[in-house]
């Protein structure tokens, strides 16, 4: 279903089509960037602080049908999800980096998903779940980092 409508989007609109939302862990709850429910988008900025971990998730065919009924096409994959544990005083980054070349075949869009934490690393993830890790400084203590292929029922909101 969603694929035939990706070649028509694709020549519409002038950014990627998205393959990841963000997820915010708290002690007590995880927030999504959508609500799994009605599929109505939050806003990173609003969130209270105090995270214990923040990541990065694949949309799941029934959050992807809840945002298209909303005008938004998203790309539901196979993908791996990315996760970092914060620490006291650790200040996560979280982010999209939307490209656009052009070529001899045309303009080619690709958006590449950044999480990390400020001083520290940057996992730069692409649409496809390839991830590569730059470094921000010598790594000198051990860092809470968990990828998981497979979320909990909890995680997957």
């Amino acid at each position: 279903m969603f694929e035939r409508l990706y070649h028509d989007y694709r020549s519409r609109v002038p950014y990627g089509i998205l393959c990841y939302y963000w997820a915010v862990g708290y002690k007590d709850r995880v927030i999504p960037q959508f609500d799994p429910a009605t599929g109505v988008e939050r806003v990173y900025g609003e969130l209270p602080p105090n995270k214990i971990s923040i990541g990065w998730y694949p949309f799941s065919t029934d959050l992807a049908r809840k945002l298209l009924d909303r005008g938004l096409l998203v790309r539901p994959r196979q993908l791996p999800s990315y996760k970092i544990t914060l620490r006291p005083n650790e200040t996560p980054i979280l982010l999209r980096r939307n490209c656009m070349t052009m070529t001899d075949h045309g303009l080619v869009r690709k958006i590449t998903y950044v999480l990390g934490k400020e001083g520290q690393f940057l996992w730069l993830i692409d649409e496809d779940g390839r991830r590569t890790i730059q470094t921000l400084r010598r790594p000198t203590e051990r860092t809470d980092i968990s990828i998981s292929s497979i979320l909990t029922p909890a995680a997957r909101v």
